[in-house]
């Protein structure tokens, strides 16, 4: 019998009614998810979790993986008995039930077994392709899925039900070089990934149902003392999409806390909406730092973030000088008569707040020597190679140093409203969701700044 008595995630045996079948990848063991077993026996019978029963056979192939033949699953819900049966009547069984192929990604390999057996937990009826769960249909959804190793397309399933969280279907999601970072090692995040996006909720409290909306990432718990000071960006227990402990928007739908919604402008297009999280990460600078009309900044890097924030603090009334790696992404500021500056060519110039978002180790160093003593360093860059760090210089110089992340919405929104930023010139490329790994790619080439991701079924 296989049984999850509170539990989410853990290590699931099942020992009586089929053999000796281990769970080996640590996946919510719960009706409409993917569950994967191992077989070391007998294959067949009935699948029991407590509080959700569910009736499953399992057709086992003898190495089917390294022919490309995933294993496949029928299964019925209730108490329904299912006699054990052959491999050879299971399959005759299987011939006529839905069959779903489980996405390669979580199918565990094992060299000593004669087979391998994959379970996608799914209460079906024989003949039908609706999940169920209670009263709700659960169906599965495309997502981008990494597994500590490899960014993959597989069919997830659908988000829970949550009474604290909407439903939205996701229209579009940017790639962010904080995805980019993740799949290098960052965070030692596994999960749908992607927090970046506009969606129209499809589920939740009725004043939302229908919006066009926007997120904001942390999930925050609301109850703690960083909460009740207006910290829960900072909450110590939150989540945070597609980042830690919670999956990300590279999906047809994703669940968020009502809280954290902001519903977009009828005059902003989801192209422009697409950008308000990265965006208000640059108008978060303004939060934090004062920057009085005519200051000297200098903005290290001329990537997606770099440029969104050389247009904030130039609107905002302070002399930016942009120092780049790529010609054609600085044109996009000099067009805004935004000065900018070759990083071959620049002499280091000291300035009295400096913003490192070069998205690599080394900027922190290039940061510190431009900054002017008693000047500001803002960090902006998330990387997951560690920086070498020579802190002498900071305190030689009395340089206040500001670590800077997630930022606040509504002049962001604001800002694509009036058209005071321009963001549409950063989109490099546009692929569908059901390319979102090439995408990733895609958006890691040399030169390339915004790639969308389009949900087609949006």
């Amino acid at each position: 019998m296989l049984s999850a008595p509170g539990a989410i995630e853990a290590a699931l045996e099942l020992t009586e009614e089929i053999g000796n079948l281990r769970v080996t990848h640590r996946l919510p063991a719960l009706v409409g998810q993917e569950v994967l077993l191992r077989d070391v026996g007998h294959v067949g019978g009935r699948l029991v979790l407590r509080e959700q029963v569910v009736v499953g056979l399992v057709l086992a192939r003898t190495h089917g993986l390294g022919n490309r033949e995933p294993p496949l699953l029928g299964v019925r819900e209730g108490g329904v008995d299912v006699e054990d049966h052959t491999a050879k009547r299971e399959e005759a069984v299987l011939h006529d039930l839905p069959q779903t192929v489980l996405p390669e990604p979580l199918l565990h390999r094992d060299q000593d077994a004669g087979y391998e057996a994959g379970v996608r937990a799914a209460a079906a009826e024989r003949a039908d392709l609706d999940f169920r769960q209670g009263d709700s249909y659960l169906a599965a959804v495309l997502a981008l899925h990494f597994d500590g190793g490899e960014a993959r397309v597989v069919d997830a399933p659908e988000p829970r039900d949550d009474d604290d969280r909407v439903l939205v279907r996701v229209a579009l999601a940017g790639v962010c070089n904080t995805d980019l970072e993740i799949a290098r090692g960052y965070m030692g995040f596994r999960g749908v990934l992607g927090h970046e996006f506009v969606g129209r909720v499809e589920d939740g409290p009725a004043e939302w149902r229908g919006q066009r909306v926007v997120g904001e990432i942390n999930f925050a718990c609301q109850s703690c003392p960083v909460c009740a000071q207006g910290l829960q960006r900072h909450c110590p227990s939150r989540q945070v999409m597609g980042i830690l402990d919670a999956d990300g928007c590279f999906a047809e739908r994703v669940r968020v806390p009502a809280a954290n919604l902001h519903p977009v402008p009828d005059a902003v297009p989801d192209e422009l909406a697409v950008f308000t999280e990265p965006l208000a990460a640059a108008f978060e600078i303004l939060e934090q730092v004062h920057v009085e009309p005519g200051r000297d900044c200098v903005v290290l890097g001329d990537g997606k973030l770099g440029l969104l924030v050389a247009q904030v603090l130039h609107q905002a009334g302070a002399r930016v000088l942009a120092v780049g790696r790529h010609p054609d992404k600085l044109r996009l500021l000099e067009k805004r008569d935004i000065q900018t500056c070759l990083h071959s060519e620049w002499r280091g110039e000291l300035a009295s707040l400096v913003v490192e978002a070069t998205g690599t180790a080394a900027g922190f160093e290039q940061a510190v020597a431009a900054t002017r003593p008693r000047g500001t360093l803002v960090l902006k860059s998330t990387v997951a190679e560690p920086a070498p760090t020579h802190l002498a210089p900071l305190v030689i110089d009395e340089i206040t140093v500001v670590g800077s992340r997630c930022g606040p919405f509504p002049p962001a929104l604001r800002a694509l409203e009036t058209g005071s930023v321009d963001v549409r010139s950063l989109v490099s490329d546009r692929l569908p969701l059901g390319r979102a790994d090439e995408a990733l790619c895609r958006a890691a080439e040399p030169g390339v700044l915004k790639v969308l991701i389009e949900n087609e079924r949006a």
